[in-house]
């Protein structure tokens, strides 16, 4: 759950991005990780989560306005 906060989500799942079902049950607890860290750390209002195919991959690209980490740190 989102801890009762509201964050508004964008979900975009691109024609073609279909894979088999042990690969979308893994893309979809990836996704579900990756929003729990919005919720959880990021502190954002605002989260896109997107699925498209680059050649023979799926790309899961997740994005929020929340606070950032430095990588390096």
């Amino acid at each position: 759950g989102l801890g009762g906060r509201r964050v508004a989500a964008t979900v975009d799942v691109a024609t073609g991005a279909t894979a088999g079902a042990a690969a979308e049950r893994f893309l979809y607890r990836v996704a579900q990780e990756a929003l729990r860290n919005v919720v959880t750390h990021a502190g954002a209002a605002a989260v896109d989560v997107r699925l498209e195919r680059s050649g023979n991959r799926l790309v899961l690209t997740v994005t929020d306005d929340g606070a950032g980490f430095d990588p390096a740190g």
